[in-house]
């Protein structure tokens, strides 16, 4: 970063939701998009003349849905994948219509803007603090899909990120254009901060990570927007010069330890089938114990499986109640699990369920295989073998 990067460095917050990208598709109407689905914004005609849009944009949503005919159906898990972001979708069209309403602006005002600015927007919601990625918007909505931070109320909606230029190369529009245009079609404006040097930077983010907190918000951390300078130190810059650059910085505390509890909440919810047999138990713990990297992570894993089993409906809509099952564990530790939470902080503490130790297999019975593996591959060079002179 020293050696390639220049101010000013504009620190934006990093809204904890899901990324919406919404887009002109005429000077009249808008996409918008999450994930890889474009939602239900193919159920509105945008024209009646041959090789509609709307055909375009339905052939888009087929592919990204595996409905091609020419393509194989999409697995059980990629179907729901693909139906949660069309949900998202859905979603952000729907916040982004009850946004402009608000502000007295129509879907016709911001396409009319977009369509003659040449130009993306991304949001994100929060109360709506649902994590809307790719506009560049994110949606924020705790009733609707909940995130590793709690949305407050006012934090609730779709919170503008970036103001994107559809050119070859990566433009963008400064914070403070984008948050002009954020107050003027009623989403919620991006806070941010601007330092000249990375040394200022590092002073900020570092007083921060202590806490976690920003004027008073738990926060996730930020997106640094600074630009690619000239420079003769080793290594290629990212870019040409003068151009963008983003990086984040995110904070550990709490932010990165209350993820990896709702990772591995998610990994044991197979758990809560009182049917499940012996080898599914061991393919979830297998993908537990690969999560564990903190002994504070290994305690709310053997918390988890044991209230999994003392009070399963704690974990029913567990999408919708990562804080509600979060907020229980941290009851429990300043009191039932206190002495199990202080051998986690003092190295103490080894993760107990799931590591008893499996009978091993007798491979006498199993069928003889082989592989053959080719020694070169075609086009990717030759191999030449030597013969030593007689």
């Amino acid at each position: 970063m020293e050696d390639h990067t220049e101010g000013p460095y504009r620190l934006t917050l990093k809204s904890n939701g899901c990324l919406i990208l919404i887009s002109a598709l005429t000077p009249k109407h808008l996409m918008v998009a999450s994930k890889h689905s474009l939602g239900t914004t193919t159920e509105t005609q945008v024209s009646t003349k041959p090789n509609k849009v709307e055909d375009v944009a339905t052939d888009l949503n087929q592919l990204s849905l595996g409905e091609s005919s020419s393509q194989p159906k999409s697995s059980a898990t990629e179907n729901i994948e693909e139906k949660e972001a069309e949900a998202h979708a859905e979603v952000g069209r729907r916040w982004l219509k009850r946004t402009l309403e608000k502000s007295g602006k129509s879907e016709a005002d911001l396409a009319g803007r977009l369509w003659s600015t040449n130009s993306t927007a991304v949001f994100e919601v929060s109360r709506l603090y649902l994590t809307w990625c790719k506009l560049t918007s994110k949606l924020c909505d705790d009733s609707f899909e909940e995130h590793v931070i709690a949305t407050p109320d006012y934090w609730t909606g779709l919170h503008l990120h970036g103001l994107n230029h559809n050119t070859p190369h990566f433009s963008t529009a400064l914070p403070a254009e984008v948050a002009s245009l954020a107050k003027e079609f009623g989403f919620i404006p991006t806070k941010f901060v601007e330092y000249p040097t990375l040394a200022e930077v590092r002073a900020f983010t570092d007083k921060i990570a202590d806490g976690g907190e920003w004027e008073g918000d738990m926060i996730e951390g930020f997106v640094i927007r600074c630009t690619v300078k000239p420079s003769s130190a080793p290594g290629k810059p990212p870019y040409r010069t003068g151009a963008p650059f983003f990086f984040k910085v995110k904070f550990d505390e709490p932010y990165l330890l209350y993820r990896q509890w709702r990772e591995i909440t998610r990994a044991l919810l197979p758990m809560l089938d009182t049917d499940i047999d012996k080898n599914k138990q061991a393919e979830v713990w297998k993908r537990v114990r690969t999560k564990v990297r903190r002994q504070e992570v290994a305690v709310y894993a053997d918390w988890c499986v044991d209230e999994m089993k003392r009070n399963p409906k704690l974990f029913g809509g567990y999408e919708r109640g990562v804080v509600r099952v979060r907020e229980v564990f941290l009851r429990w530790i300043e009191h039932d699990g206190e002495n199990e939470w202080a051998a986690a902080k003092d190295g103490r503490y080894k993760l107990r369920a799931g590591t008893e130790k499996k009978p091993e297999l007798d491979r006498s019975s199993f069928p003889r295989k082989y592989i053959i593996v080719p020694i070169a591959v075609p086009g990717c060079g030759e191999l030449r073998f030597h013969t030593p002179a007689l």
